[in-house]
């Protein structure tokens, strides 16, 4: 490690601040390789700290010095390069942005594709949404017997909509696989987790699982569409008891027990193999369910 790095991730202000001024007025980009390139060996708290003594020394007439530094990417200064950029934006900036598209290496285009994104849709919408399991808002498409309101969970949907979050409605695999009826008219005849652990092994079934899988890929498909323009994705929301859409709880053996259904399962398998971090939630009519849904919205937490 260089004198100017352990200078600039030290605790010393005499150290780091004259190494920080020097590193973005005079675009030492050797530095912020070095930087970058040290990623895995720094604490997080660190990268932190540099971000910010970086950020503080930005201002209007060295800002666009930031693009030089493009051609190395590193998640832990991307927040302090875009907010930065973002603040002093001009006709400069959009000229400079034209000419990387156009002549920059191929790492500076990737990178200015990343980080212009974040520029996009900085109109009237939240950039926050929430995906939720489909009979929470349609309880029409649940299976028979099973409905507790007449058409949604009314006081969910409030409390996202009050929160300025966007709903993101994902289709109803049991719907989608194995019709309205399941696949059983005499359905709502037998005790819910018998009927369900019928669903489930329906869907276990190749043709239903295939199908399923292409349902997961298309929520998929949103999530990682959103996430790469800076959306905010406050969560999942599934529905606890659900053969496949559970999420704390499922049903199988003829009886409610613990762990995902078999959608919710797949499909947190695909959000991990993505490295995404995105909290998922269960809800069941019969339980506290507003409480539920606040904790998972950071916004919601303080509402009466």
């Amino acid at each position: 490690m260089s004198d100017n790095l352990k200078k600039l991730t030290g605790k010393n202000p005499k150290d780091f601040e004259p190494v920080a001024y020097s590193l973005i007025n005079n675009s030492d980009t050797e530095l912020f390789r070095e930087l970058v390139e040290k990623d895995d060996f720094l604490f997080d708290f660190v990268k932190q700290n540099v971000a910010f003594r970086l950020e503080k020394v930005c201002n209007e007439s060295n800002f666009l010095n930031l693009l030089n530094f493009l051609k190395y990417y590193s998640p832990a200064y991307e927040d302090f390069i875009i907010s930065t950029l973002v603040k002093y934006a001009d006709e400069d900036l959009t000229d400079k942005m034209l000419e990387l598209f156009e002549n920059g290496s191929d790492n500076e285009k990737t990178n200015l594709s990343l980080k212009r994104g974040k520029f996009m849709f900085e109109d009237g919408r939240s950039k926050k949404v929430i995906f939720i399991a489909h009979c929470i808002l349609n309880q029409n498409s649940i299976s028979d017997g099973t409905a507790v309101f007449p058409a949604t969970f009314k006081d969910v949907i409030k409390i996202l909509l009050d929160a300025d979050i966007g709903i993101v409605q994902m289709p109803c695999p049991e719907l989608c696989c194995l019709g309205l009826n399941r696949g059983n008219n005499d359905g709502a005849d037998v005790p819910v987790v018998i009927e369900n652990t019928r669903i489930r092994k329906e869907m276990q079934k190749a043709e239903s699982y295939k199908m399923l899988m292409v349902q997961v890929e298309y929520v998929m498909k949103q999530i990682t569409e959103y996430n790469a323009y800076g959306f905010e994705i406050i969560g999942i929301i599934g529905a606890n008891r659900s053969p496949n859409c559970g999420v704390e709880t499922t049903s199988d053996f003829n009886k409610e027990i613990n762990g995902k259904g078999i959608f919710m399962s797949e499909l947190s398998n695909r959000i991990n193999a993505e490295n995404l971090n995105i909290p998922m939630l269960g809800i069941k009519g019969t339980d506290n369910v507003l409480e539920q849904v606040k904790s998972i919205i950071p916004v919601c937490q303080n509402f009466e």
